[in-house]
């Protein structure tokens, strides 16, 4: 293992990261409340316009274990990969990926191999399977590539596996490896990325 990063003050925070939205993201989609796809990218557009990153949730903020975020626009403001956080509840992961997503801005560089010490625990950076650029895991950091408001050619993340007590529930841990080409998760709604590449 590389060295240990440790990772004070994770608070609760809102799944648009840097912002404070106007009501609370964790309700409920913004498609949900009616939005376009469209206006939603020109919106999160907007908003990696004047904070340089958001957090992308997919699922429910309050029960669903498999849910998971990641940042779009860490490649862009800080030359970092993007991160990936999953296996617990949205209110769940929200404080942690805030939390490193903020270290990464201030400096921190998580690479595939550290270690993470949080107040929930343990983790550690892993990889993400090429296989999983390939698919639909990323569609909304591409749909706002397309759009224009991210910069980089291609996406490269790395996930920050959590400790297996946050994402255990009814017996078994919920947490997804994506180092795993074959790592099952759920996808947002977004543009079919297959015939792209």
């Amino acid at each position: 293992m590389r060295g240990l990063r440790v990772i004070a003050g994770v608070r609760r925070a809102h799944a648009s990261g840097a912002v404070t939205p106007a009501r609370d993201p964790l309700d409920m989609c913004k498609i949900c409340d009616g939005y376009t796809p469209e206006e939603v990218t020109a919106m999160d557009a907007e908003t990696i316009a004047e904070h340089g990153y958001l957090l992308q949730a997919v699922g429910d903020s309050d029960v669903d274990f498999q849910s998971w975020i990641y940042t779009v626009g860490l490649l862009d403001l800080a030359g970092h990969p993007e991160l990936i956080v999953a296996g617990a509840p949205v209110g769940r992961l929200a404080p942690v990926i805030s939390s490193i997503a903020r270290a990464v801005v201030d400096g921190e560089v998580f690479a595939v191999g550290d270690t993470v010490s949080m107040p929930i625990g343990i983790g550690r950076v892993g990889s993400v399977h090429e296989r999983h650029y390939e698919l639909d895991t990323f569609a909304h950091w591409h749909a706002l590539q397309d759009y224009g408001a991210v910069k980089a050619d291609d996406i490269e993340a790395v996930q920050i596996v959590l400790p297996e007590a946050i994402c255990t529930a009814r017996g078994r841990s919920w947490q997804p490896i994506f180092a795993n080409p074959h790592a099952l998760v759920r996808v947002a709604a977004g543009p079919n990325r297959r015939g792209r590449h």
